[in-house]
């Protein structure tokens, strides 16, 4: 077991809903090897009200968080707006813009 899948398992021991399937977790690794590079490291990892894994980054008073569901799916929200991403690297751009993080 990597890294990235000890820090998902481990944020969803003491989950009561419907728990992040294998798929869900699966996802959740990629976005974070994903995100780490650019994002930096989430100030959330947790397992979402949906079912699946939920990760939050907060940056000069905005706030995003990528869900990825257990029907595969990985969404970027900001408060009311979600948006279907194609794949964790389009997630962790969605989320870069939204909160105004350059690119090196």
């Amino acid at each position: 077991m990597d890294k990235m899948e000890l820090i998902v398992d481990q944020v969803i021991l003491d989950y009561v809903a419907e728990l992040p399937n294998e798929a869900a977790k699966q996802l959740a690794i990629q976005l974070l090897a994903a995100a780490m590079p650019v994002l930096g490291s989430p100030s959330a990892i947790v397992a979402s009200g949906d079912g699946g894994v939920a990760m939050l980054w907060r940056r000069a008073g905005r706030r995003a968080e990528a869900e990825c569901d257990n029907d595969g799916e990985i969404w970027a929200t900001f408060g009311a707006e979600a948006f279907k991403c194609d794949s964790a690297a389009d997630a962790v751009e969605v989320i870069r813009r939204f909160l105004h993080i350059r690119t090196r």
